[in-house]
């Protein structure tokens, strides 16, 4: 509206289509290379020019474990998050495996955003430890071997082999 100085007036009126933009990231890192059984930790920002719109953040860190999701507020767009990858992806003869860590963020009208990082995650080699075997036998006796197995990767299935070097075959034992 408008107004002259003697108080003569008009006003007009026209609407406003205001369209809701979608939210995107910036400053995704991801611990790029870990052990078996780490730990990654996951940085970014949400930016959104809906100043009041609330995130909800959902990351798919590639390893088929359930999903993390994070609502953000419109003051608080920043996150870290933090992963532990159990196993290596179990490829048979491959030492390190890649993983996609997928990141979507969405407001609360249905706009989203979406990102993605690598994370590599390497094989530890089992250990063995206190290995103990019976040191003298009489022929056709029986001998006793103990030891310890281990191995981070808290998903490995282990194979033990024990070559007697007597030119028996060689024994296989299946661990976990």
């Amino acid at each position: 509206s408008v107004s002259d100085e003697r108080g003569a007036s008009v006003s007009e009126t026209a609407s406003v289509t205001v369209k809701n933009v979608a939210p995107t990231f910036a400053n995704v890192a991801v611990t790029k290379v870990i052990d078996e059984n780490g730990i990654v930790t996951l940085t970014g920002t949400v930016g959104d020019v809906g100043s009041l719109d609330v995130e909800t953040l959902v990351v798919d860190w590639g390893d088929k474990s359930t999903v993390d999701k994070v609502v953000l507020a419109a003051d608080a767009r920043s996150f870290t998050l933090t992963h532990r990858y159990l196993n290596d992806a179990l490829t048979a003869g491959i030492a390190a495996d890649v993983y996609t860590v997928s990141l979507t963020t969405s407001d609360e009208r249905g706009a989203t955003g979406t990102a993605s990082t690598t994370v590599t995650v390497k094989n530890v080699a089992p250990t063995l430890s206190n290995v103990a075997v019976t040191k003298v036998v009489d022929e056709n006796g029986v001998v006793t071997l103990t030891g310890t197995v281990g191995d981070v990767g808290s998903l490995d299935v282990e194979r033990l082999m024990v070559d007697w070097g007597d030119k028996s075959a060689v024994d296989t034992l299946t661990l976990k």
